[in-house]
């Protein structure tokens, strides 16, 4: 809701209304863009990393797990 609020505040002055607006535009585009690419990351891609590296987190444990069972990595006698 924060993201979304300044986004709505920053709709007017990217609009280039009023005196001093040829300075405040490109800042207020800028704040746009930018807040909408931070919350589609924080969104989308930080899940994405966590679900990831909780797999990852798996795999490892279940290789530790073999090894100290000696189950893989055995040189042949």
């Amino acid at each position: 809701m924060t993201s979304i609020a300044t986004m709505m505040a920053a709709v007017p002055p990217a609009l280039g209304l009023g005196p001093g607006s040829e300075i405040r535009t490109p800042m207020a585009i800028g704040i746009i863009g930018g807040i909408v690419v931070s919350t589609t990351l924080s969104l989308f891609v930080v899940p994405t990393f966590f679900v990831a590296a909780d797999k990852l987190s798996e795999r490892v444990k279940v290789m530790v797990r073999r090894r100290s069972k000696g189950e893989v990595g055995q040189p042949a006698r």
